[in-house]
């Protein structure tokens, strides 16, 4: 009976043993591909988690572990550290990233599958482990979707585990077919993964910094895979810090090392942001791009006249014998020498305005107005320039209608003080009804609600000059209104009602003012003037005797009258 038991038992051993799953050969193999990821902040550590190395030297993991972190580590399972370099696509949506360690031999990687997996087949999750025994989690897919560019999401039968959140799925050769996903460990009863090849198709364009998966990794991206995306990705990653730029710059010569915006760019910045034993270096990468520039040369010549330029102006010292304006004129010369672009007018106009010539650089902004590269803001420049020089006044007002038609139509606001301007220029050559229209259009722009009484008197006597009477009193009537205690803006509207003869409208304002200043002999001597042309003589010669009392000398001639 004991012998019966026995053999049971044996027998119950070994179908235990063989009914086992078996373990893939590539198991032993794979074990270091899978590492533990730590991400860290300001020295502290952040996050942990897993992810793999797939391909060569480029880790797929969970984006959650990265995100916030300014510098990263992987640790495989024979405890080996690496840093991660850069960053080199990221996914918010699916929330997976991927970036490089360093390269080195004993880097053990896992390659992607190249036969497509379907429904029902067998895959593997091969955990993180610092044991040489991995134990891989065999299960089966039970479904799978297609999402973009042929790339599935599947659904593995096993239940969630959140061990398992960036861990690679792979098919039964050791290929890898996706990463677990993170999901509800306590609702969900099957396992989520996305495939593999979505993380590799992933490329950085110009705008990925606009994208929060990139925006919250706080450490090296990589360049866009074209030159074109690369220089813009570069122009928008300038709010770097300057070690991080410079940093940025030579990755860009070294995945671009025949582009000349390269060596442009590198040495522009280091003009710039570095300390002068680093100018002769910098001059010497941007000598380097203009010969390598080709029939683009005229481009990089104008750029170099205008960073010249702009350090003299702005102040900055450049420590190079030969840097001064007289360099950046002949530099934009042999530029235009090279391709006479209209635009290039602008930069040597620019650089001749500030070595004092003056009528050179304001030929060289006419020769710009008079091509389809006109702005607003060149109109502007040789309108400053021309009221500098003294030109002709219709000419000054010829440049401000192009500034003015050049900011578009209808007129922003911003053209108000270009119109305004104007309205002095039309004023000081006598067109005074032109300078009115101007006004007017000023005020339209800004609101009457951002007028004073200042700016209404001013009006009014502009349209004194234009012989509009009729607005005029309207217009000191507002300034009034605005500001009723200023004795000023209420004369001067007596003044204007005596003027255009409406002497009975200005008779008793005046007699109230003659109340309340009576020491102001203008009052008295409007006052007089009203009461002569109502025959009142008697008030009149009280009135005119008053003002010469306090010393206005006008009203002999009117008290002769009297006589």
């Amino acid at each position: 009976m004991k012998k019966i038991i026995l053999s049971a038992l044996v027998a119950l051993v070994s179908l235990t043993a063989t009914s086992a799953p078996k373990q893939p050969k590539w198991v032993k193999g794979a074990r270091n591909s899978v590492v533990r990821i730590v991400s860290y902040k300001e020295g502290a550590e952040l996050r942990e988690g897993q992810g793999f190395l797939c391909g060569s030297n480029v880790v797929y993991t969970d984006l959650a572990f990265l995100t916030g972190a300014d510098s990263i580590v992987t640790i495989d399972g024979k405890g080996k550290m690496r840093s991660a370099q850069i960053l080199t696509g990221a996914n918010g949506m699916y929330e997976v990233a991927r970036f490089v360690v360093p390269q080195d031999k004993k880097l053990s990687t896992l390659p992607l599958a190249t036969v497509p997996v379907t429904e029902e087949s067998t895959v593997y999750i091969l955990p993180y482990s610092a044991s040489k025994k991995v134990q891989p989690v065999q299960t089966t897919i039970i479904k799978s979707t297609d999402i973009t560019n042929n790339n599935k999401y599947y659904t593995l039968a096993c239940k969630s585990d959140s061990s398992l959140f960036g861990c690679p799925v792979l098919d039964s050769g050791g290929g890898v077919i996706g990463i677990v996903q993170k999901c509800n460990t306590e609702v969900d009863t099957c396992t989520y993964a996305l495939d593999a090849n979505f993380i590799y198709q992933i490329e950085i364009g110009a705008a990925s910094l606009a994208e929060n998966a990139y925006r919250q990794i706080n450490i090296r991206k990589q360049l866009p895979a074209t030159e074109e995306n690369a220089l813009a990705y570069v122009f928008m990653m300038q709010d770097l810090t300057t070690d991080e730029y410079g940093k940025l710059l030579d990755d860009f010569i070294a995945q671009f090392p025949n582009s000349a915006d390269g060596y442009f760019n590198k040495g522009s910045f280091l003009i710039n942001e570095s300390d002068s034993t680093q100018h002769k270096y910098a001059i010497s990468l941007i000598e380097k791009a203009i010969e390598m520039a080709g029939d683009d040369k005229h481009e990089f010549l104008c750029d170099y006249a205008n960073l010249i330029y702009s350090t003299i102006t702005n102040g900055f010292k450049v420590n190079f014998e030969n840097w001064n304006l007289e360099l950046a004129y002949n530099i934009i010369c042999n530029a235009i020498k090279e391709k006479d672009e209209p635009v290039y007018y602008s930069i040597k106009g620019n650089i001749l305005y500030s070595m004092g010539k003056y009528q050179e650089s304001y030929d060289c902004y006419n020769h710009l107005n008079s091509t389809t590269f006109a702005t607003q803001e060149t109109y502007l420049l040789a309108y400053t320039i021309s009221q500098q020089l003294g030109v002709d006044i219709e000419e000054q007002i010829a440049l401000l209608d192009s500034a003015i038609v050049k900011a578009g139509t209808p007129t922003p606001q911003h053209a108000a003080q270009f119109i305004q301007e104007r309205a002095l220029l039309n004023e000081k050559a006598g067109k005074y009804r032109d300078a009115v229209i101007d006004l007017y259009r000023y005020e339209e722009l800004l609101g009457s609600y951002n007028m004073n009484a200042n700016f209404y008197y001013i009006r009014e006597q502009l349209e004194i000059k234009a012989k509009m009477y009729e607005v005029a009193l309207k217009d000191i009537d507002h300034a009034i209104s605005l500001e009723p205690e200023d004795i000023g803006y209420r004369l001067e509207q007596s003044s204007l009602l005596v003027r255009v003869g409406e002497v009975e409208q200005a008779l008793p304002l005046l007699q109230q003012l003659a109340e309340e200043y009576p020491e102001i002999s203008d009052i008295h001597r409007l006052l007089g003037i009203c009461y002569m042309r109502t025959d009142k003589k008697a008030a009149a010669r009280k009135s005119l005797e008053k003002a010469k009392s306090l010393g206005d000398t006008l009203v002999d001639q009117l008290l002769e009258q009297l006589d």
